[in-house]
């Protein structure tokens, strides 16, 4: 059988994910909550109200619990079948059987991978909703057809709806489309058939919001999610009647990145319950909190985003680990380092696998430089959204948040193919004799 191993691999992968079902509960991470609660109002009355999240994931948890109730293990089996569906759908991103083997056993390592889709936290639905753009842009380009492209901002919609860190990412589609080589009026029929989900959607939530809340915007409180990352450099406006909110609740000297989030949660508390102020005063001050707090320290705050970058793309934390050995695991390599802990420090990057994502980025880098050419060409569809997305995302999340694995973990699969690329190729040189070599085209592996 001409498939015999790939077809192997692929079982091996499922009963991976079978064996993970039945071993852990789901899993449960700090963001869950802020999902969950607006999901089951969702369910029980079929009205959304949140002015920190969008609907996209919580509406996909409510039909879980509207068929199913209060349980989420219908949930975490649903996201499993999505992982499963990304494998699926990256394999035949491939033309060959030895990239797709190399992928099924990098698929099959990527631990970290799995194990956000145990949690109930949004990054699976957004990955899934993010490489079935990648295929759509890639049909698009393929054929010229735009269906596949109206499909593609469909999706891609969908997917600002579960993260709103995508909403700038059509700007770099544009991009794209604008670059092709055809009519100006066909760029921009191509440019207007894009935009044109993405464009309804975000404004029709947007007027939602106004009816409801009093702010035309995609989200109403979305300073929530990023004041926490300027802490450690923060300036106040001149007469600011949050400032002494801050102080109060800050710790004193430098914050590290597990206090932030709790720290935050307990100004926006105080600043309510002790000045009074509503949730879009709130929204206003962090806003000119955040922008004045960049504007004079420049430096910092770029040092700090180099930091974040890093940490995206080299941090790992694999929740199955997390669960199995609790206390045992430093909850970063960052607190492992701080403490001097450095039994504890091997055995995160053990438990952790950090060597495996080391690898995936600097093969993610290594196809990157020696395909650049065809990248910008765009003779593969599917690998430029993918790298564009990866910079994208990495870019956006470092600047505003924290550069956590999880946040990275949506963009893995297109790291992953990547990789595959690069080794399947390796192999092929050295099964190809050299007078044969000069004579291969430098498509895809």
């Amino acid at each position: 059988m001409k498939n015999r191993t790939l077809f192997l691999l692929a079982l091996l992968i499922a009963a991976q994910h079978i064996f993970f079902l039945a071993y852990f509960p789901p899993i449960l991470q700090p963001d869950s909550g802020g999902y969950i609660a607006p999901a089951q109002t969702l369910a029980s009355s079929l009205s959304f109200e949140s002015t920190t999240r969008l609907p996209g994931y919580p509406a996909f948890l409510a039909v879980f619990y509207r068929i199913f109730g209060d349980t989420n293990l219908p949930v975490i089996i649903f996201q499993h079948l999505l992982g499963l569906g990304v494998y699926l759908a990256v394999l035949s991103m491939f033309t060959n059987r030895r990239s797709k083997i190399v992928f099924s056993v990098l698929f099959f390592c990527d631990l970290l991978y799995a194990s956000y889709q145990h949690a109930i936290v949004s990054e699976t639905l957004f990955s899934f909703l993010l490489c079935m753009s990648a295929i759509e842009f890639h049909y698009y380009k393929k054929t010229g057809r735009l269906p596949h492209l109206l499909i593609c901002g469909a999706l891609v919609a969908a997917g600002i709806f579960t993260k709103p860190v995508l909403k700038f990412f059509p700007v770099i589609i544009l991009a794209f489309l604008f670059a092709e080589r055809k009519p100006l009026m066909k760029k921009a029929a191509s440019a207007a058939v894009f935009l044109l989900v993405p464009v309804l959607a975000i404004n029709l939530w947007s007027w939602h919001n106004y009816k409801h809340h009093g702010k035309f915007a995609l989200l109403t409180f979305e300073t929530l999610h990023y004041t926490c990352r300027l802490l450690n450099h923060i300036e106040f406006p001149k007469n600011s009647v949050t400032k002494e909110s801050f102080m109060r609740n800050m710790d004193k000297g430098w914050i590290p990145m597990s206090r932030k989030a709790a720290i935050t949660f307990a100004i926006v508390d105080d600043l309510k319950k002790e000045k009074g102020l509503t949730e879009a005063e709130i929204n206003t001050e962090f806003k000119k909190i955040y922008i004045l707090s960049i504007l004079r320290h420049p430096f910092i705050y770029a040092k700090e985003t180099g930091r974040e970058v890093f940490y995206f793309f080299f941090s790992a934390h694999n929740l199955y680990a997390k669960y199995l050995f609790k206390d045992r695991l430093p909850y970063s390599a960052d607190e492992a380092i701080a403490k001097r802990d450095f039994s504890g420090l091997a055995f995160k990057i053990a438990a952790s696998m950090h060597p495996f994502y080391w690898l995936l980025f600097l093969l993610t880098v290594f196809f990157t430089v020696t395909r650049w050419r065809e990248l910008l060409a765009g003779s593969d569809g599917f690998a430029t959204y993918g790298l564009a997305l990866i910079v994208y995302i990495g870019g956006v999340t470092s600047m505003a948040n924290a550069g956590l694995a999880n946040y990275r973990c949506p963009v893995q699969p297109f790291m992953l193919f990547c990789a595959s690329l690069v080794i399947a190729a390796w192999f092929q040189d050295k099964d190809t004799p050299p007078r044969d070599r000069k004579s291969q085209s430098p498509g895809r592996a």
